[in-house]
């Protein structure tokens, strides 16, 4: 039995970032762009960060994932700087 309030039992039910966007894709028949929105801005505004992240525009923290047609995480940049790079 899984309980919910004990961090031991859930732990590993857990999907990161890009397996819940693989996952989203290949079961729903949203877009790219719409699954994107719903893991990037809509979370910012759900904290009141979205004037600083979930979208890419001038001005905000640029903080990106880049991803292949894999979805294998490429490169990672944390407000401009890389942070991680496959490549």
């Amino acid at each position: 039995t899984i309980n919910p309030n004990d961090y031991e039992s859930v732990k590993n039910i857990e999907l990161g970032y890009l397996d819940s966007v693989k996952n989203m894709i290949n079961h729903t028949k949203m877009s790219m762009h719409d699954v994107i929105k719903i893991t990037s801005f809509n979370p910012a505004k759900y904290i009141c960060v979205e004037k600083r992240k979930g979208s890419i525009e001038v001005g905000k923290d640029a903080d990106l994932l880049i991803i292949n047609s894999n979805f294998d995480l490429v490169r990672v940049y944390c407000k401009g700087n890389i942070t991680y790079d496959s490549i």
